[in-house]
């Protein structure tokens, strides 16, 4: 309805941990959504799949590479 969105997080390959977010306009939920993207994007996440630029929200983050 444009008010929510869920966050999904945990291990590659399972199910992971659902957290469902409640703002009170679409707009409100778009910045915390744009918010959180860049923040992942910052640690080094990185965007996958063609939807990534036309809805970051619906695509899972993927972890970078551990470090040596």
């Amino acid at each position: 309805d444009g008010v929510t969105f869920v966050v999904v997080y945990g291990r590659i390959g399972t199910p992971g941990t659902r957290k469902e977010k409640a703002f009170s306009s679409a707009d409100e939920a778009q910045r915390e959504c744009d918010k959180k993207v860049a923040e992942k994007l910052r640690e080094g996440y990185t965007e996958r799949g063609a939807q990534a630029s036309a809805d970051p929200s619906s695509i899972p983050a993927t972890a970078p590479p551990p470090a040596h």
